[in-house]
């Protein structure tokens, strides 16, 4: 299926690559992942982002629906990887002093990892999430020891985020592809999103934000994760990334 979305086509406009969207799914409904790929987000006021409500939870088959419809192989399983999926795939797994984590090089690994069938166009809003898993191992393993020694959360602040509001629970993917054991192998997460607050989409401006206070969300996914949500911009004397987000100041930006 990605060969299609290699031509240079896609390279130099949206349409080739909305128009491989509506052909792959056809009709999409309100809940599904896939309509900010569509009409973006401008400013959270596309047809796409202005129903978007981040603080409604939905479930995979929810999020990518219509593709989950009758191929459940087409998803990645809303579970932690164990021992077994691992040596399975015979991944590596890093070894920085007190930190452990699956090293994943490729999609195919990806794949082969979470039991995905290489006909799953999933990796068009996973590869969101597997950015952020891909940062932790390749220049996470100082910023992760420093928070094991700390007994507390490795914090990760996503600065100018914008449509990933639209799927926020994909990004248990990254607590489920972590050891989930208490925190031996690996600190617990925490997500911080940051979004500008003339990027909020419209169904919050309107129905549950005010211009006096910022927009703040905190939903405890995982044991091993916790995303949250807060609107303003990151650095000016309004958000404070040291004292204004989250828990404490940032490991990884």
């Amino acid at each position: 299926w990605y060969t299609s979305l290699m031509g240079r086509g896609f390279q130099t406009s949206e349409e080739p690559y909305e128009q491989f969207i509506k052909t792959r799914f056809g009709t999409l409904g309100t809940g599904s992942w896939w309509r900010t790929e569509l009409s973006g987000w401008a400013g959270g006021n596309s047809d796409s982002a202005s129903a978007v409500d981040p603080t409604v939870r939905q479930s995979y088959r929810q999020g990518f629906a219509p593709l989950c419809n009758n191929h459940l192989n087409l998803l990645p399983p809303e579970r932690h990887i164990t021992s077994q999926d691992v040596t399975r795939v015979d991944l590596t797994t890093t070894h920085f002093e007190f930190i452990q984590m699956p090293i994943l090089n490729s999609w195919a690994e990806y794949y082969a990892l979470r039991g995905i069938s290489p006909s799953s166009p999933v990796a068009l809003l996973c590869t969101f999430p597997l950015t952020i898993y891909y940062a932790l191992q390749q220049y996470g393993s100082v910023p992760a020891t420093v928070a094991q020694m700390g007994k507390r959360a490795l914090r990760i602040h996503v600065v100018g985020a914008e449509k990933e509001l639209n799927f926020l629970d994909l990004f248990k993917e990254i607590g489920f592809l972590l050891p989930n054991d208490g925190g031996k192998s690996f600190p617990a997460v925490e997500l911080v999103f940051i979004v500008r607050e003339d990027m909020l989409p419209t169904k919050i401006s309107n129905d549950t934000h005010t211009n006096t206070t910022p927009f703040c969300l905190t939903e405890p996914f995982l044991a091993n994760l916790t995303v949250k949500v807060v609107s303003g911009t990151y650095g000016d004397e309004t958000l404070d990334p040291n004292f204004d987000i989250g828990s404490g100041p940032p490991d990884m930006i």
